[in-house]
């Protein structure tokens, strides 16, 4: 009788793991890796998706509120840019892909990195834009005057300062609940996604890209791509969101602020630049000066979150 199968294969022994060794848990499989080509197709098929959520939304609140459009506004942004994002998060628990706050990075010197980061895009997003703008205007005056002109109409349908009261709710939804709808929906969401298979580089650009191109603006795109590879960057160094809507709000704050503080003195106000008289070498200079503040502050931003 043969009683090799009765004797037991020696086997390895387990490794022995130090007292007081922190175990990590599992990645969660949301939070894996991908390969490129499925982190791209999950990026832009969950931005597409959040245009088609976005102008459904728009639409109904607009038939619902067709003399409020400061509301139809706001609620088109947290019902059609927020909440199915945080849907998006509550359903995959990508709750540890990027922590909340960071709590070194709330010191004088990283929120200063973060102002002088705001100013710098400022700066260049509002110089590539005029120069962006005069480009379109040489190379198509009609339609692109007739776009200046809509986009004029529609802010000063938003742009309300005829009390103090009215003139801080204006600052407050054209500055803060954009930040806090389009950094989750776009710095965490989209760059998440793309981040889990595409270069760091490239999936900031990619993201960049794809906010500007969700404003459905061409007089504007250039000057959002400027502002989001700046809150790209950002968002990535420190993973907050809460510094990335920060930086978002403190930009559209320098951009709105003077306009109602004209209005609330009783002059009339232009978002648009004169389309037939943009100086060139200014704007090149002023564009040269927003990349000098941007990068210094990118390179402070990299020296805090290396420390």
């Amino acid at each position: 009788m043969n009683h090799d199968d009765d004797v037991w294969a020696p086997t390895e022994a387990p490794p022995v793991i130090p007292p007081g060794t922190p175990v990590l848990p599992p990645v969660p499989p949301e939070e894996r890796p991908l390969d490129p080509l499925t982190a791209l197709f999950m990026g832009v098929a969950y931005a597409g998706g959040l245009l088609v959520a976005f102008i459904v939304v728009n639409v109904a609140f607009y038939l619902m509120f067709p003399d409020s459009p400061r509301f139809v506004l706001l609620l088109s942004q947290v019902f059609g840019i927020l909440v199915p994002s945080l849907v998006l998060i509550a359903a995959g628990r990508r709750s540890t892909l990027y922590p909340f706050r960071p709590p070194h990075w709330f010191s004088g010197r990283g929120v200063f990195a973060c102002l002088l980061l705001a100013i710098g895009s400022v700066l260049g997003a509002n110089s590539i834009g005029a120069l962006w703008i005069a480009g379109l205007y040489r190379l198509a005056p009609g339609p692109t005057q007739q776009f200046s002109d809509f986009v004029e109409e529609q802010f000063a349908l938003l742009l309300i300062a005829d009390t103090p009261i009215n003139a801080l709710l204006t600052l407050a939804l054209v500055t803060i609940t954009p930040a806090i709808c389009e950094e989750v929906a776009f710095r965490r969401c989209l760059q998440g996604y793309f981040l889990r298979g595409l270069p760091v580089a490239f999936s900031i650009l990619l993201s960049s890209l794809i906010f500007s191109a969700f404003h459905l603006d061409p007089l504007g795109f250039w000057s959002r791509v400027f502002v989001g590879l700046a809150l790209g960057y950002l968002y990535h160094r420190t993973g907050s969101l809460l510094l990335a809507g920060a930086c978002h709000a403190i930009y559209n704050g320098i951009a709105v602020a003077p306009l109602l503080w004209e209005m609330r003195k009783g002059h009339d106000v232009s978002l648009m630049p004169d389309l037939s008289d943009v100086q060139v070498l200014p704007q090149l200079g002023m564009f040269a000066l927003g990349i000098v503040v941007s990068l210094f502050a990118a390179w402070l931003i990299r020296r805090r979150s290396t420390t």
